[in-house]
């Protein structure tokens, strides 16, 4: 019989003992597909690196030790379960498969069959294999708050909450609420990766209680994090739903950004239009509400006339201006402060969101430093003054700027120190 600190000593029982069937399960598919890397094998002690789905990649520590006439097992795993998962079945399987494999070839003298490992998993001998568990759903809401006094137009909301699947194919919130969830972690009714996934979410959300409770979840406070657990989320195998119970809810791989069209107009003024675009496209007459995700916005959903709910993040948080002129109608600039607008504010702007011109009637030019001045004022006829003044240019025009003045919009200060040390005078 093995030494209890031997790997081989992890029989079929001590792993039912310590992992869901749905871990074993995925556990033998990853050992069989060679997604584990062992780092560290002893006595009662195994470390690995395991290729998960995707480009994910987990480091995973299983311990283990004999207490009470039992094996009793202690692991921790890098992903989002954070161990007692796939990833530590599979270490523990290829581990045994290497110990065995390191005799003489022939059948080791001791220690379980492999039938002996994986009897549990015979057809018909568990109840909660994979498949078998009830499917969850995360369902999307979209609603506009009502208007009052003090806020006139309020910002459309998004919230969730998860469904599962009844006994006529139909999505039910009975069993499934976030409370519900947060006590089922062990529940062979539910798959535990799913299950995790959807309390990981929970958890991330900005909220006042720290239990969770039966109704839906706002998204409006959420911070970046979101993407991380909704992606999370949607590889885990929860389907993503609408209102209706339907699959049309996508979580688009390509991010929004925002476009600003900068057209001179017949008097010379300029004229500032922004317009948001989902991946190649922009936003058309189709779309029946918009909305923001937190504050600063990083993402957005949409939702459609045809029906069907679209979130994306975006490539750049929302400031504060670019959220405004977003809600704005068309700025108009006066053909006296466009370059003021080109000078100062486009610079800036740049960096916030993506500026261009489709008639090219606006020339849209980096202003760069182009060295120093040196300015000399005569006060009287025997008396002048002196100072230094930094260059810029953007195509035609030339700026100067004081060198201990602040302002001037976006200037390279670094470049401006750099002239300033190389003076010889």
């Amino acid at each position: 019989m093995s030494d209890a600190s031997d790997v081989l000593a992890l029989t079929a029982g001590v792993l039912a003992e310590n992992y869901d069937a749905g871990s074993i399960d995925r556990g033998v598919g990853y050992a069989d597909d060679r997604r584990v890397r062992l780092i560290t094998t002893g006595p009662g002690l195994v470390s690995s690196v395991v290729e998960g789905s995707g480009r994910n990649t987990y480091v995973v520590r299983v311990a283990w030790r004999e207490l009470g006439g039992g094996i009793v097992i202690d692991d921790t795993c890098s992903c989002p379960l954070g161990g007692f998962c796939k990833h530590a079945v599979a270490t523990i399987l290829t581990a045994q498969i290497e110990a065995v494999g390191d005799g003489d070839g022939g059948a080791p003298e001791s220690g379980p069959s492999w039938r002996d490992v994986l009897g549990d998993l015979a057809e018909g001998t568990d109840v909660a294999v994979a498949g078998r568990h009830a499917p969850l759903a995360l369902q999307l809401s979209v609603a506009a708050p009502r208007t009052t006094y003090f806020d006139p137009d309020p910002t459309p909301q998004l919230s969730a909450r998860p469904m599962r699947l009844g006994k006529r194919d139909k999505w039910i919130k009975t069993g499934a609420s976030w409370r519900d969830l947060y006590y089922a972690a062990n529940s062979p009714e539910f798959d535990p990766i799913q299950v995790a996934a959807l309390r990981a979410l929970w958890n991330a959300s900005p909220r006042h209680s720290y239990y969770p409770d039966t109704g839906p979840m706002s998204f409006s406070r959420f911070g970046p994090e979101l993407w991380i657990h909704l992606r999370n989320v949607a590889e885990s195998g929860v389907a993503f739903i609408d209102d209706g119970g339907h699959p049309d809810v996508r979580l688009l791989e390509e991010t929004a950004r925002v476009e600003v069209d900068l057209t001179t107009e017949w008097d010379d003024s300029v004229r500032l239009a922004t317009r948001l675009h989902l991946g190649d496209d922009p936003l058309d007459a189709d779309t029946r509400t918009l909305g923001f995700l937190g504050t600063p916005p990083h993402g957005v959903f949409v939702e459609r006339d045809h029906g069907g709910v679209a979130l994306a993040r975006f490539d750049k948080v929302l400031s504060p201006a670019v959220l405004r002129m977003l809600r704005s109608p068309a700025l108009h600039v006066p053909a006296g402060e466009v370059q003021e607008l080109l000078d100062v504010y486009q610079p800036v702007l740049a960096r916030r969101a993506s500026v261009g011109s489709s008639d090219g009637s606006v020339t849209i030019s980096t202003r760069r430093f182009d060295g120093l001045g040196l300015r000399i004022e005569r006060q009287a006829v025997d008396v002048a003054s002196t100072s230094w003044e930094a260059r810029y240019v953007r195509g035609d025009v030339v700026s100067h700027f004081g060198l201990a003045e602040p302002g001037g919009g976006a200037r390279d200060w670094d470049a401006e120190t750099a002239a300033v040390a190389a003076l010889d005078v």
